[in-house]
């Protein structure tokens, strides 16, 4: 999501107006489903990394997403926040095939470059995908789950 501000409109972020140094609020109110995404802006720190969450959504810089290990074997776990993780496809790990080993309650999807699905093992059954050049690759489920992650 690219945020842009222009200094046509001083004071405001696309359409919310800036209401403090980490908020911003639409001024509209429109009935029913007219008014759905009209929902603010709320930007944080945590642990270094800058958040903005919005209507249930949290994002991050892409400078925060990290690429994959490239080794043969590696874990991803989730922290105790049970935030998904997200990680680039290197190039030394295009077109091989990535077998996770899941936790009981997690799932992984993997996208292409143009952001379509490639694999998402809820709707699949499958832990193995063959990984696209210039995808991202992102693992959910409760807190402390480990994905084990074996790359050929």
């Amino acid at each position: 999501m690219q945020i842009d501000r222009t200094d046509d409109i001083p004071g405001y972020l696309l359409d919310k107006k800036i209401t403090s140094p980490n908020t911003a609020e639409s001024q509209l109110q429109i009935p029913a489903m007219g008014g759905r995404d009209l929902l603010g802006f709320r930007f944080y720190t945590k642990d270094g990394i800058e958040y903005l969450e919005t209507a249930g959504s949290l994002f991050v810089s892409e400078e925060q997403v990290k690429p994959l290990y490239k080794g043969k074997q590696s874990t991803v776990t989730l922290k105790g926040d049970g935030l998904a993780k997200w990680y680039t496809v290197p190039a030394a790990a295009a077109g091989k095939t990535m077998s996770i080993e899941m936790p009981a309650k997690g799932a992984f999807v993997v996208y292409d470059e143009q952001g379509a699905c490639v694999n998402y093992t809820v709707i699949s059954g499958k832990n193995e995908v063959k990984l696209p050049k210039n995808g991202t690759i992102v693992f959910a489920g409760e807190a402390g789950s480990t994905f084990g992650i074996t790359l050929m």
